[in-house]
């Protein structure tokens, strides 16, 4: 069969499969369920990752999308079925990884090199080191391990696959269509909430200084924030270098999705990703880019000009929430970046082992250093079913691996930075230009929101970001001056 035919026939074939075998799970005991369908997506995933390794990556993709929709209405259907689609996505990441490794050394292909890998490797020793000076129980340890380098995984999985332009340009419109769907739908939730959100069996709904918090498909509004944000981060690049009126468009659209959703942290980190950005590209360089990059904020200078009553409220409303309190510790995050702190210097240098401060393990395994340090008792730190445990990355870190923890992370994203920015200014190509710039500013942008999201915490947000780097990585690894 030729290549182009498992291509298309690998998703439909993969759908009919999860079909019949759902057929046969629903009939079976819960523990006999969540073994066999384990058993049946594994097998099926590696047969077809060994032949069409995009295609599965790129389905992977969609599927990490609409995973928390899917996995909230399995929990109608068999609680046991939607906890394991619930962590389907990690373990996916670690098949993935060691199917592409054996594929290299049956096939005596080297690992592309990248200054990424050594500090990887103490990053690693590091976070199991700590673990093992705290007596962290191993599946604690290793489950928080996993959930933190599983970007770098990504990175390294999809960096030795052989992308080419074309692949890279199939992923791209793909999840632009699958973007303008879902910002289409999040007008459809502006205009229908009720009825949309129990359509889709979606209970939750906020309201930002009376405005409604659109939220499209997703469980929570500020996941539509962050996807809106990095389609007008692409979208923007696409504009100011190809200069198709038609990127424009579509990235004024997708930022007045990332203003339904009313949150602030996208906001600020679209304004910062240009910033950061527009510095770190000289004038010399490019006059039109950067004049691009001027327009687009005049633009959104005007816009809040024009909404500066809304602004306002909405500021004032976040600034009484996260700043002005009576007491620090009233606060979850702020309360959690005290406390980092704190940690890094009791627990110097290596923090206080995987698992066990400021992430989801942390509350899945209720982490005994909240009690230690009384964060038990602050509204979301707790271990009740409300928890903002996981409300920011960088004390994540600085807590679990200690100060050095932090420098080789920050370091191994600097590394992945200066891969994007090489790639914008030496590839050939107009459209790998386009994309290495904005994938550039999608990066930034998750590393400011970081500072309030968990942006490198989940699955998603590693896709999008360190995968997408590593399908750079693997166009230009034969140009060793730009992966070095």
């Amino acid at each position: 069969m030729p290549k182009t035919k498992i291509h298309f026939l690998a998703p439909l074939l993969m759908l009919v499969f999860l079909g019949i075998s759902y057929g046969i799970l629903i009939s079976l005991p819960s523990v006999s369920q969540f073994s066999l369908m384990g058993f049946i997506i594994f097998s099926m995933l590696l047969m077809f990752y060994s032949k069409s390794p995009k295609t599965i990556v790129l389905v992977f993709g969609i599927f990490l999308l609409f995973e928390p929709l899917i996995s909230l209405n399995l929990e109608n259907i068999n609680s046991t079925v939607a906890l394991g689609v619930k962590r389907l996505p990690e373990a996916l990441i670690v098949l993935f990884f060691v199917v592409t490794t054996i594929q290299l050394i049956i096939k005596q292909k080297p690992f592309v090199t990248s200054n990424i890998y050594f500090p990887f490797l103490v990053f690693v020793l590091l976070g199991v080191a700590s673990s093992i000076r705290e007596n962290v129980p191993p599946l604690v340890a290793s489950s928080g391990l996993l959930l933190m380098i599983q970007g770098f995984l990504l990175f390294m999985i999809m960096s030795n696959l052989d992308y080419k332009e074309p692949d890279i340009k199939r992923w791209f419109y793909t999840f632009l269509c699958v973007g303008i769907v879902i910002f289409l739908l999040g007008l459809v939730d502006l205009s229908f909430t009720s009825q949309f959100r129990n359509l889709l069996n979606i209970g939750h709904t906020e309201y930002r200084f009376g405005i409604l918090s659109v939220q499209s498909v997703f469980l929570h509004p500020g996941t539509f924030g962050w996807i809106m944000a990095m389609l007008t981060l692409y979208c923007l690049a696409f504009s100011t270098t190809l200069r198709h009126r038609k990127y424009l468009f579509l990235s004024s659209s997708f930022f007045a999705g990332v203003l339904l959703s009313a949150r602030l942290k996208p906001v600020i980190g679209i304004l910062g990703a240009i910033l950061v950005v527009s510095t770190l590209i000289s004038w010399r360089y490019s006059k039109k880019l950067a004049i691009g990059f001027v327009v687009f904020g005049l633009i959104l200078s005007i816009s809040v000009v024009l909404f500066t009553n809304k602004i306002v409220g909405f500021m004032m409303e976040r600034t009484e929430s996260f700043i002005v309190s009576p007491d620090l510790q009233e606060n979850a995050r702020l309360a959690l970046y005290e406390t980092s702190f704190k940690i890094a210097r009791d627990y110097f240098p290596l923090g206080v082992g995987l698992g066990r401060f400021g992430g989801w393990i942390s509350t899945l395994y209720y982490s005994p250093m909240y009690h230690k340090y009384n964060l038990n008792s602050i509204y979301g730190l707790g271990s009740g079913p409300t928890t903002f445990t996981m409300d920011t990355h960088w004390p994540h870190i600085l807590g679990e691996v200690g100060i050095f923890g932090l420098i080789l992370y920050v370091l191994m994203i600097f590394y992945l930075a200066r891969i994007t920015l090489s790639c914008f200014r030496r590839m050939d190509s107009p459209f790998l230009k386009a994309f290495s710039l904005g994938l550039l500013m999608v990066l930034m942008e998750n590393c400011l929101e970081a500072f309030a999201n968990p942006a490198f915490q989940n699955s998603m947000g590693c896709y999008f970001t360190f995968g997408a780097i590593g399908m750079l990585t693997a166009i230009s690894k034969k140009q060793k001056s730009i992966i070095d």
